[in-house]
């Protein structure tokens, strides 16, 4: 029987069993872990990008020389990038907020229909991540409409009307989950409400 080490505990487990019977923690797809040990195209990108720093600087200090960079165009830099920060966050509104058991925070909330894009929900996606970043777990549900979210316990209870099902779930636009036990963390878009299809975007 082949072992393994757990991810969570690195306690030996069987590969066999389905969870690590020290810490609980889900079994990983051996596979997958392989594939992402694999180096890739990025890294290798960034390896070639700072021996060619480093070149260029060890050239200019054998010849002497300093390369030199305007103030100016340092601070017009800065301005520009802040800019750009700004033009890509997409502001929503918590509407309800409540803990999950094994820690962390599940949330409704509330974009403008304008954002109901693969471009804007993409960058909503970033900063759920990066508002949630302190939490073990997070769960977040993502609508367009205000009086859809209201709705959502009524739907979750199936206490609806076939209308106000249909119109809850028309916008219901997407989902943001991130479980630290499973180190699964992804983006789900369902522009088309809860019913169509679904694309998913892992981080």
């Amino acid at each position: 029987m082949a072992m393994v080490k757990c991810y969570e505990c690195r306690k030996k487990i069987s590969t066999s069993a389905n969870f690590c019977p020290k810490c609980g923690a889900p079994k990983l797809d051996v596979e997958a872990s392989k594939k992402s040990k694999k180096p890739s195209l990025f890294w290798f990108t960034l390896k070639t990008l700072l021996l060619s720093v480093v070149g260029f600087l060890l050239l200019f200090s054998f010849l002497g020389k300093s390369p030199h960079y305007p103030s100016e165009k340092i601070s017009y830099q800065t301005k520009k990038t802040t800019t750009l920060e700004k033009e890509m966050s997409v502001p929503y509104k918590a509407i309800k907020k409540w803990p999950i058991p094994n820690g962390g925070f599940s949330q409704v909330v509330v974009i403008d229909p304008k954002f109901r894009t693969i471009e804007s929900m993409m960058k909503l996606g970033e900063s759920l991540r990066k508002d949630t970043s302190a939490d073990r777990n997070a769960f977040i549900f993502i609508y367009d409409s205000n009086d859809a979210a209201i709705l959502r316990d009524l739907a979750l209870e199936d206490q609806l009307s076939n209308g106000d099902l249909a119109y809850h779930d028309g916008h219901l636009i997407g989902f943001y989950m991130r479980n630290s036990n499973s180190n699964y963390n992804a983006l789900t878009v369902t522009l088309e409400g809860v019913q169509g299809s679904a694309i998913e975007f892992p981080y």
